[in-house]
């Protein structure tokens, strides 16, 4: 869980204002030339409320679109805001998004499938290859190709064809989308209320928040400017808020059923259940052709409830905060609910079928495949985060934040290649992971996932003066097994473990400067090394609004790391990530 393009990314919202919120990005305040709505918080006196009604509904209008070489993006909306004033002690909101985007995300081999395809490609390709339907014959012109079977040229090709250098995977919708409607009611000076649809907001920094990523966060969004409640996907529930003194102040959210992007609950259904296509499962009662029991559901995140308790001190010079969470992954890929089971690998093969050139037919062996399938679920999460931020001069603050996250993994490398008769292999080393499935059978109940602890902390100073904001953040992520046990299943079916690539070192320096333009302050020039709105990289971004109404943005730089882009690969291939971004956006409040 969390994984650490999400951290390098920093998830922000990725479709709707990344394209063209570098400032957002930057931890801009509201003055920053972005589109704040300023409702009054009660009628005047000298007029109804239909003769101020401008004061308390608002439309803005975007449109914006970026390209990389892994991922084109593009949005167009508008989003109605209705800040009614307060009755009494009763104060209502409501915002409602209509728009659509398109998402298309490209993929190529990675390095180790394209050495394999060259290799394979000089076997000649099997002409009854068909990728997971237990029919394999290894006889090219009537000879055994035992070259083909050792280098498992099953694995890259598909469907009597080799694997396609690229691919695109496109998720595009239209949505209307009930973005916050809520009643906020306060009984006394020391206690509030909320009921209804709302967002979570948590953590000190705008640009990294680790906080924000325990919760569900937002994928579609209208406007190009934004504030940090956009990040999130709201939630219906109910809030208390409780001032026991006059700088302590004790909240408890609780959501009853858990909601989630449609933008996310579309790619997990088209993208999540790829990894079912590569993966062994146990053969049916026909017990041949390699008939699986896969099961292509996606759990509903209603299932799954969310409770948020919060202890914040503000003091003159420091802010200090305890929060506990606890609730459903939905920033991650989804888990698969099912088992490990062991299986005769004679058993993947029809009856009467010839598979003696393999492995299987050589030496029989006992292999293990994923059984009990009852689909995709979101793995359950527990978090603790303390926060702190401190006033250090009139323009400068220190901030820290520190969050441990208890949670669920999928194990990356589940049983393969019962089909084609071969034994699992690490492919580094060439050791076989069956002993591996085989603890997991005896030590691990049988699960294809296990326990892991993530520690994602970040610190850092931010400046705010007259014309010049400035944020210094060094982000760290550490992720291991919760026991000793579990840490090396995880490392030993990692393929990054397994090709040495894995990253030993996950500190992530994020610099941002920005300079505010115009007497009016309305333009903005700045330079970003870290986190650009959708994407992680380094690049320059300005913008600047017209007639106090209209704002034209643009981004250029280097995208190191798309977010979401990696989240949709497939066996063997990865994100086509390169060299350039860019992105435009324009932005229209009536």
């Amino acid at each position: 869980m969390l994984n650490k393009s999400v951290l390098f990314a920093v998830w922000v919202g990725t479709i709707g204002y990344g394209a063209m919120n570098p400032a957002h990005a930057q931890g801009l305040p509201p003055d920053d030339g972005g589109f704040e709505l300023e409702t009054a918080d009660d009628i005047s006196s000298s007029g109804g409320l239909l003769e101020n009604l401008s004061q308390y509904v608002g439309a803005t209008m975007g449109a914006n679109s970026g390209t990389s070489d892994a991922v084109e993006k593009s949005i167009q909306g508008i989003s109605l805001v209705f800040d009614l004033p307060s009755i009494g002690n009763v104060k209502s909101f409501v915002s409602v998004d209509v728009g659509n985007y398109e998402n298309v995300y490209k993929l190529e081999l990675n390095g180790f499938s394209k050495n394999r395809l060259n290799d394979c490609q000089q076997q000649g390709l099997n002409p009854d290859n068909a990728l997971n339907s237990g029919s394999f014959d290894a006889n090219i012109g009537g000879v055994p190709n035992e070259r083909y079977v050792q280098l498992d040229c099953d694995r890259v090709a598909s469907e009597g064809d080799w694997l396609a250098p690229t691919l695109e995977r496109t998720v595009d919708a239209s949505f209307t989308e009930l973005t916050e409607g809520y009643v906020q009611w306060e009984p006394t000076s020391f206690a509030t209320l909320r009921v209804g649809r709302q967002p979570i907001v948590l953590g000190q920094f705008e640009v990294f928040s680790p906080l924000m990523f325990t919760t569900p966060m937002r994928a579609t969004g209208t406007k190009t400017k934004t504030t940090k409640a956009d990040m999130a996907f709201s939630q219906d529930g109910f809030q208390v808020s409780l001032f026991p003194l006059s700088r302590l102040e004790l909240s408890y959210t609780q959501v009853p059923e858990m909601r989630i992007d449609a933008a996310n609950r579309k790619r997990f259904e088209e993208f999540a259940l790829l990894k079912g296509d590569f993966i062994n499962f146990v053969p049916n009662s026909g017990g041949a052709g390699g008939q699986v029991d896969q099961v292509e559901t996606l759990q509903d995140i209603a299932e799954n409830d969310l409770s948020v308790l919060r202890a914040m001190y503000f003091g003159d010079r420091f802010t200090f905060g305890i929060t506990k969470i606890e609730g459903a992954e939905t920033n991650e890929d989804p888990l698969r609910e099912a088992t490990l089971q062991a299986v005769a690998c004679g058993d993947y093969f029809a009856s009467g079928e010839d598979y003696s050139y393999t492995e299987c037919g050589t030496s029989a062996y006992t292999t293990y495949a994923v059984g009990g399938d009852k689909g995709l679920r979101f793995g359950k999460m527990e978090a603790t985060a303390i926060e702190l931020s401190y006033r250090v001069s009139d323009r400068w603050n220190f901030v820290l934040e520190h969050t441990m996250v208890e949670g669920e993994q999928e194990l990356d490398q589940l049983p393969f290649g019962g089909l084609q008769g071969f034994v699992p292999r690490n492919f580094r080393t060439e050791e076989s992971l069956l002993p591996i499935y085989a603890e997991l059978v005896a030590e691990n109940k049988a699960k294809p996932y296990i326990n892991v602890d993530t520690v994602m902390q970040s610190v850092g100073m931010v400046y705010k003066g007259d014309r010049w904001l400035l944020n210094l953040q060094l982000a760290q992520r550490t992720q291991e097994g919760a026991t000793p046990a579990e840490e090396a299943w995880r490392k030993a079916l990692d393929p990054a473990e397994m090709e040495g690539d894995a990253d030993e070192d996950d500190t992530l320096p994020i610099l941002n400067a920005v300079r505010l333009l115009g007497a009016e302050k309305q333009g903005y020039a700045g330079f970003g090394f870290g986190s650009f709105g959708q994407n992680f990289g380094f690049g320059l971004s300005a913008g600047w609004r017209y007639f106090e109404k209209l704002e034209i943005g643009f981004f250029a730089g280097a995208a190191l790391d798309v977010t979401g882009a990696d989240e949709i690969e497939t066996e063997g291939y990865e994100s086509a990530e390169g060299d350039s971004y860019g992105s435009f956006g324009i932005n229209y409040l009536f």
